[in-house]
């Protein structure tokens, strides 16, 4: 399969780095670290965003069945794969893959969001424990989700040895 679109860095405040830092980072993470998470699930991502629909009664938000399903598969599917029995405590970074059948839904923008609340509990306790967060979309003509958790070093941002 081949990789189309670049891949980014998001950082906390939602803005993206440049390519080369992205790049960079996807290096360090497939050698350093130890790897808390590294599963493919082969569904249709959506955005979180997507899925809310307004209630005008209560004036909130909430979410649909469609995410909510798509919340509980990710969260199922990663306790199957975990490697510890504990959430972990210390800083990790994040790498998804997003595989799209085509252009039409290749909308990345979101899907962290999903996936990030998801993990939320089973993985690492708070979602704030996320340093960086490597999104590639991936046109491959199926509708997948790679993700992959390593530990990282607090003071140099840089994945740690296992």
């Amino acid at each position: 399969s081949r990789v189309q679109g670049r891949p980014s860095i998001w950082t906390r405040s939602g803005g993206r780095s440049r390519r080369g830092a992205g790049e960079r980072m996807k290096q360090e993470l497939k050698v350093n670290g130890m790897e808390l998470l590294n599963m493919r699930i082969p569904i249709r991502i959506t955005s979180k965003k997507n899925g809310k629909n307004w209630n005008p009664k209560i004036r909130r938000y909430f979410n649909t069945q469609a995410t909510k399903v798509l919340t509980n598969t990710i969260a199922w599917a990663a306790k199957t794969h975990r490697v510890m029995t504990e959430p972990t405590t210390a800083p990790v970074a994040m790498e998804l893959i997003c595989h799209f059948k085509d252009k039409r839904h290749s909308d990345t923008a979101n899907c962290p969001e999903i996936v990030c609340d998801a993990l939320e509990s089973i993985i690492y306790y708070n979602d704030r424990q996320i340093g960086p967060l490597i999104v590639i979309p991936c046109e491959c003509g199926e509708d997948a989700l790679t993700v992959r958790v390593r530990t990282t070093d607090p003071q140099e941002g840089t994945c740690v040895d296992a």
